[in-house]
């Protein structure tokens, strides 16, 4: 069997290879470079092999060879840079590994080099239709949005045309909660948390029967009781929808009270829902200020009185004195 030499065969391998391939001996000079590194350079062999790399125009403007070389020589591990050649207007990945004598010290540099273009513009393509996906998403949900709450929105009407004294009633409310929080808060996501959950906040009365909800004289307790499962049917309502689970705990806690005496979870203070505690003063507000079957509507004035008095037993103080302020500068009517 003849002898085959192990050394040339690995340096024919390294020759043919589909990218190009240098190699740096210890003391600097080029060992090895194949032809499609010698193109890629526009140099012929006896132009570098031999020669100190410091000499050849070895990517001087992308990489600093000399550097990247005394990295490796510390380190245990290859690593890559990339770079644009100017000359062939392409992007190239240049790898840089150790090559160890048979005791395991450094004896020189292996340089690969290939052309990624491709492989970039494919990345930078997918990049776009990703993107573009991403925008197309982001305006079909926009459009789902719209059109969901448009359907909710078309609801509460339907409950408040059901009943006379409380058509436009949502409306106002969360116009109320609008300036409010504008005011206090700034425009935020929970800002609008809270100003959609204020526009939702009744509806949940599209369950509650008709003769109990236009009702002119006293309720019954049993129809009380009716009355005061709208705020958790609301919830349930909205519950299920995806980022709407916020909206939800403030349409339910409405009709809390600030001293804990209210419903549905007899929840206290600070306990309740910061919106579901600014909804419950606009819609106090609003309903002092509308008429009722047992009541005409209340003066400006009267209803902020009133409003102040709840302050600290129905309604949180300190938002009170936020809307009362607002009030007396005209930012809320």
């Amino acid at each position: 069997m003849p002898f085959v030499d192990t050394e040339d065969l690995s340096s024919n391998a390294m020759l043919n290879l589909p990218f190009a391939v240098t190699i740096i001996s210890q003391d600097g000079t080029i060992a090895l470079m194949n032809k499609i590194a010698r193109e890629s350079l526009g140099l012929m062999k006896e132009d570098c092999i031999g020669r100190d790399f410091n000499e050849v125009d070895f990517f001087a403007n992308e990489i600093r060879l000399g550097m990247a070389i005394e990295h490796l020589k510390k380190a245990d591990k290859s690593f890559s840079r990339y770079y644009h050649d100017n000359a062939s207007n392409k992007i190239k990945r240049m790898t840089f590994a150790r090559i160890l004598d048979n005791r395991g010290r450094y004896a020189g540099t292996l340089l690969m080099s290939m052309d990624i273009t491709g492989k970039r513009k494919k990345q930078e393509e997918l990049v776009r239709t990703v993107s573009a996906l991403k925008e197309q998403n982001s305006k079909l949900t926009a459009m789902l949005d719209e059109l969901f709450f448009g359907s909710l929105g078309s609801l509460v009407q339907l409950v408040e045309a059901k009943h006379k004294y409380t058509v436009g009633h949502s409306i106002r409310v969360s116009d109320t909660v609008y300036s409010l929080t504008e005011h206090a808060m700034g425009i935020s996501s929970q800002q609008a948390d809270i100003v959609i959950a204020a526009k939702l906040h009744d509806i949940g009365k599209v369950a509650i029967k008709d003769d109990v909800l236009n009702k002119p004289a006293g309720l019954s307790e049993s129809e009380y009781e009716h009355i005061k499962s709208h705020p958790g049917v609301g919830a349930r309502i909205v519950a299920n929808i995806p980022r709407m689970n916020e909206i939800a705990k403030n349409i339910r806690h409405h009709h809390e009270k600030f001293d804990g005496t209210g419903y549905p979870g007899r929840l206290e203070a600070d306990g309740i829902p910061l919106g579901s505690r600014i909804i419950a003063i606009a819609d106090t507000y609003d309903a002092l200020t509308s008429d009722r079957p047992y009541r005409k509507a209340m003066s400006t004035k009267d209803a902020v009185r009133i409003i102040e008095d709840e302050a600290g037993s129905q309604l949180d103080p300190y938002w009170t004195k936020e809307f009362v302020g607002m009030v007396g500068k005209g930012i809320i009517i």
